[in-house]
């Protein structure tokens, strides 16, 4: 949906007020012939106090997050009242919004959809010189051995690598993105896309080009689940890579399996209203929590209050990324700090590190960042 602000008007309009006259924060019109389609100073009132009851943020503006905040709180307030008391006489006159068009208005799915693990395969080396194929096999929880077969058909060095469920069911059709993140390597697609069907398993696959002059070490490997822009697992394994190929046994580690949880938020205070709307959309589809302080203090104050200690503590860091984030010294050092934990095998559900890209063209990317994926699907997703 379109963010909804002052000055706007026309059907949807109708529907948020309609839900804030539920919530009792609109009169109700009842039978005026005035018409209420209009997003005029009195709707955008009663935006920013529900806003402010539900410890979102306050802008007056209605996008996916607030929306879905209505419809829950109507929904909670209809259960309390109970099926006697739960409509107003002007409520039974009055044609209501469906909850099903509610949900689509915010891009939430109407169905409850299928527990979905990704499990990733990989020889159990790599070779200075050649080329490999990394798979992420998308499955029901009972195909483990389906998965392993497909992925044999496309290479038969095939290894599980690492496994995860999906922290959120998924709905019949639903658009996925897969990231592949391999620091040093060459990827033909970083970032490959499919449509979920309902109960039929699918592949990804990534071709994986090592440098002629890559040590014989291991990489780690970061594979992330996105669904409409939203991150929703990851699976990460440590490639070896060694001069002659190797047919030794390879024990997989299950990948990082949980919901994200914690959000660390670091931008530059310029694009502030920016970051906000996208915040929000985050928290529409998951119940993520963010560092709040990161977002009303300024990147320098940030750092003089010792806010980077929080970055250990939360499992996504996001950079949302502009020219004005790249030029900004106190970003960086955020993102240091990112890059330091994540690297650090000893801290447990170290972030993910996923750029947010807020403008175009965009920015280069820092060294330090150039094995990053710039999600900038990600904008589209939160946009439309």
């Amino acid at each position: 949906m379109e963010m909804l602000q002052l000055g706007d008007h026309g059907p949807e309009v109708s529907k948020i007020r309609e839900l804030l006259v539920r919530l009792g924060l609109l009169p109700d019109p009842g039978s005026s012939v005035e018409p209420h389609d209009r997003f005029d100073h009195e709707c955008e009132r009663a935006v920013r106090e529900f806003q402010e009851q539900r410890g979102l943020v306050i802008d007056g503006l209605v996008g996916p997050s607030t929306l879905a905040a209505l419809h829950r709180a109507v929904t909670r307030e209809s259960d309390r009242r109970g099926p006697a008391e739960a409509t107003s006489p002007a409520d039974r006159t009055r044609p209501h919004t469906p909850i099903s068009d509610l949900k689509a208005m915010a891009g939430v799915a109407t169905d409850d959809g299928d527990d979905v693990e990704v499990t990733v395969f990989a020889p159990p080396s790599a070779v200075p010189g050649n080329d490999f194929l990394v798979q992420a096999l998308l499955h029901a929880p009972d195909e483990d051995d389906l998965a392993h077969a497909l992925a044999l058909e496309a290479d038969h060095e095939a290894t599980r690598r690492g496994h995860s469920a999906l922290s959120l069911p998924l709905p019949d059709r639903a658009p996925l993105t897969l990231t592949l993140s391999m620091p040093g390597m060459e990827i033909d697609d970083p970032a490959p896309e499919l449509i979920w069907k309902e109960g039929k398993a699918a592949a990804v696959q990534f071709g994986v080009d090592v440098p002629i002059d890559f040590p014989s070490n291991s990489v780690r490997g970061t594979v992330t689940v996105f669904w409409a822009g939203i991150p929703i697992g990851t699976v990460k394994w440590k490639q070896s890579v060694t001069q002659t190929p190797t047919n030794s046994s390879v024990v997989p580690v299950d990948g990082v399996a949980h919901r994200y949880r914690r959000a660390f938020i670091s931008y530059e205070s310029t694009d502030r209203d920016r970051v906000l709307h996208r915040v929000q959309m985050l928290r529409l589809i998951t119940d993520m929590k963010y560092f709040q302080d990161v977002l009303v203090l300024k990147p320098g104050e940030r750092w003089q209050n010792r806010l980077y200690e929080e970055i250990p503590q939360c499992d996504l860091f996001l950079i949302f990324w502009s020219q004005a984030a790249k030029d900004s010294e106190w970003v960086k050092k955020e993102a240091e700090e990112a890059l330091r934990v994540a690297d650090d095998d000893t801290v447990e559900n170290a972030p993910v590190i996923i750029p947010v890209i807020i403008e175009k063209p965009v920015p280069a990317p820092w060294p330090e960042l150039s094995h990053l994926h710039f999600y900038d699907d990600l904008v589209a997703h939160m946009e439309s």
